[in-house]
């Protein structure tokens, strides 16, 4: 018997071509979703591309403020939208780009504008594709800083500050300071002495009898002895010409300071001069300029109140010395700000100024912001008594003309 071979079997069956249509169908709509979730989410991250320039534009808005006061593009006109700004298009390299949806941004400020620093934010809010609300915020907090101040950076300030002066020095040592290289300055405080800084902490290192043409020249500081001192300066201003108060017998008395370095028979040294313009070298009419030189302790600090001395007292005197005392700002401490007495005063400190009335039986002038206080009372009525009693103590109110000078 003859086995017959068996004839197989070619094409597909129904089923089959069934079962491979399902599964070529997932696939293509797994690959269309996932198209589709990859269009949604590179839409969604350009979207917030946008928003967080839109945002970042919003407070850099509010930085762009041009002045303090008035004008409306100054520190007290910022204020909140009042309602959302929309955008549906943007501009870039002088190219306008529509956007793909629409923004709605709603830019907040604190309204309270005598604050140092006010809080900032910016929401912007737009539908997605799916028409989902998205959100971005981004807050931040802005300075009352003039914007004049941008100008000052390598210039003198007219307050406390942090920003150095010229020749990159410590805003605490003088600007007549001559730059001896290597860190150190010297200023020349009479004609035989003279004290060195440190450029970095304007800390007095140093003191030497010499001049300090001869130290620049050498800059042999071998001459010089090690000394561990604070400076204190400032301004004192009058407010009409008086040739009484330009005397020599004005100047600081430095006897109501206590904690300094008074080993070794060491002495508070101070001088008062009239002040300079510092370009020209013109005297300023009716400002003064001092410096104090107080030895102290390394890390430690000294403490108490500086009075005016030498103010004249007599019949029908009336003088009122006045302290500028700056307002709490964010990194100075109550020292910097002439907040007196002083309390553990461990570093040098400038602008600490004086304002003296010569208007009979006036108080301190209420400008400018923030004015200045009471600190001395120097009448004296016929009658030969204080008319009132706020700067009492056995220094008197006015002490005479006993102060500290220069060695």
């Amino acid at each position: 018997m003859c086995n017959q071979p068996q004839l197989s079997q070619n094409g597909f069956s129904v089923i089959e071509a069934l079962i491979g249509f399902i599964i070529f169908a997932i696939g293509f709509i797994t690959l269309a979703s996932i198209q589709t979730n990859l269009m949604y989410h590179s839409d969604l991250a350009k979207q917030k591309t946008e928003a967080i320039r839109f945002a970042q534009n919003e407070l850099e808005n509010f930085k762009s403020f041009s002045q303090i006061n008035g004008g409306s593009n100054s520190w007290s006109s910022l204020s909140s939208t009042s309602s959302p700004i929309i955008i549906n298009s943007y501009t870039t390299s002088s190219q306008t780009a529509s956007t793909n949806t629409t923004f709605s941004i709603q830019r907040n400020i604190e309204s309270n504008i005598n604050k140092t620093f006010r809080l900032v934010s910016a929401i912007v809010n737009w539908p997605d594709r799916k028409g989902t609300l998205q959100s971005v915020t981004l807050a931040s907090i802005i300075s009352k800083s003039n914007p004049v101040d941008s100008a000052y950076i390598n210039l003198p300030l007219p307050q406390n500050t942090f920003l150095k002066r010229p020749k990159s020095r410590n805003i605490n040592i003088p600007i007549q300071a001559t730059d001896l290289g290597g860190g150190n300055s010297a200023f020349q405080l009479s004609g035989n002495y003279a004290i060195i800084f440190n450029d970095a902490s304007g800390y007095i290192i140093k003191k030497c009898n010499t001049l300090i043409t001869r130290l620049a020249q050498t800059n042999d500081l071998t001459q010089c002895s090690n000394y561990s001192a604070y400076l204190l300066a400032g301004y004192v201003t009058y407010d009409a010409t008086d040739s009484t108060l330009s005397q020599s017998q004005i100047g600081m008395n430095t006897a109501d300071l206590s904690d300094w370095d008074n080993t070794g028979g060491k002495l508070i040294s101070c001088i008062y001069q009239q002040a300079r313009n510092q370009n020209t070298g013109t005297i300023l009419s009716r400002i003064y300029y001092y410096i104090c030189v107080i030895p102290a302790l390394a890390d430690k600090g000294w403490s108490g109140r500086v009075r005016i001395g030498g103010i004249p007292i007599g019949p029908n005197k009336y003088y009122t010395v006045c302290r500028h005392e700056y307002r709490t700002e964010t990194g100075s401490n109550y020292n910097q700000r002439n907040v007196q007495p002083y309390r553990n005063v461990n570093e040098s400190i400038d602008n600490q100024n004086y304002f003296i009335s010569t208007a009979q039986l006036v108080r301190c002038p209420t400008n400018p912001d923030p004015p200045p206080i009471l600190h001395q009372d120097c009448w004296n009525i016929a009658s030969g008594l204080f008319a009132n009693t706020d700067m009492t103590g056995p220094k008197g109110r006015c002490p005479s003309a006993s102060y500290n000078t220069l060695p």
